[in-house]
Protein backbone atom coordinates (compact mmCIF):
# COMPACT_ATOMS: atom_id res chain seq x y z
CA UNK A 1 0.00 0.00 0.00
CA UNK A 2 1.53 3.30 -1.06
CA UNK A 3 1.40 6.39 1.06
CA UNK A 4 -1.39 8.05 -1.71
CA UNK A 5 -3.43 5.21 -1.12
CA UNK A 6 -3.25 5.58 2.47
CA UNK A 7 -3.72 9.18 2.41
CA UNK A 8 -6.75 8.20 -0.17
CA UNK A 9 -8.31 6.04 2.66
CA UNK A 10 -7.93 8.70 5.29
CA UNK A 11 -9.76 10.88 3.22
CA UNK A 12 -12.63 8.66 2.42
CA UNK A 13 -12.73 8.12 5.85
CA UNK A 14 -12.92 11.39 7.42
CA UNK A 15 -15.84 12.30 4.37
CA UNK A 16 -17.96 10.08 5.83
CA UNK A 17 -17.08 11.06 9.40
CA UNK A 18 -18.06 14.67 8.14
CA UNK A 19 -21.27 13.88 6.54
CA UNK A 20 -22.34 12.13 9.29
CA UNK A 21 -21.63 15.13 11.60
CA UNK A 22 -23.53 17.25 9.23
CA UNK A 23 -26.48 14.96 9.05
CA UNK A 24 -26.46 15.05 12.75
CA UNK A 25 -26.53 18.51 13.52
CA UNK A 26 -29.12 19.33 10.39
CA UNK A 27 -31.54 18.03 12.61
CA UNK A 28 -34.45 16.39 11.48
CA UNK A 29 -38.29 16.44 12.01
CA UNK A 30 -39.00 14.48 15.40
CA UNK A 31 -41.72 11.27 14.39
CA UNK A 32 -43.54 10.42 17.61
CA UNK A 33 -45.01 6.78 17.73
CA UNK A 34 -46.19 4.40 20.56
CA UNK A 35 -43.10 2.45 21.46
CA UNK A 36 -43.30 -1.03 23.45
CA UNK A 37 -41.19 -0.43 26.54
CA UNK A 38 -41.48 -3.91 27.54
CA UNK A 39 -39.28 -5.03 23.85
CA UNK A 40 -36.53 -2.80 24.53
CA UNK A 41 -35.95 -3.95 27.46
CA UNK A 42 -36.30 -7.62 27.29
CA UNK A 43 -34.05 -6.71 23.93
CA UNK A 44 -31.43 -5.18 26.29
CA UNK A 45 -31.49 -8.45 28.75
CA UNK A 46 -30.86 -10.89 25.65
CA UNK A 47 -27.78 -8.16 24.79
CA UNK A 48 -26.15 -8.16 27.92
CA UNK A 49 -27.36 -11.99 29.03
CA UNK A 50 -24.01 -13.58 27.18
CA UNK A 51 -22.40 -11.38 29.08
CA UNK A 52 -23.47 -12.69 32.60
CA UNK A 53 -21.18 -14.98 34.70
CA UNK A 54 -24.31 -16.97 35.55
CA UNK A 55 -26.61 -18.32 32.90
CA UNK A 56 -29.95 -17.16 35.64
CA UNK A 57 -28.07 -13.74 36.52
CA UNK A 58 -30.10 -11.48 34.70
CA UNK A 59 -34.18 -11.78 35.31
CA UNK A 60 -36.73 -9.82 33.74
CA UNK A 61 -40.12 -9.66 34.77
CA UNK A 62 -42.10 -7.60 32.69
CA UNK A 63 -46.05 -7.34 33.14
CA UNK A 64 -48.25 -6.03 30.82
CA UNK A 65 -47.40 -4.17 27.56
CA UNK A 66 -46.50 -0.79 28.50
CA UNK A 67 -46.42 1.49 25.43
CA UNK A 68 -44.86 5.37 25.58
CA UNK A 69 -44.24 8.04 22.87
CA UNK A 70 -40.95 8.16 21.82
CA UNK A 71 -39.13 9.24 18.44
CA UNK A 72 -38.73 6.88 16.08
Amino acid sequence: VTLVDQIDTSISSLDHVVENILQFSRGKPLTFAPVNLQSIVLEQVEMLRPRSMERDAITCIVEGSPFLIANE
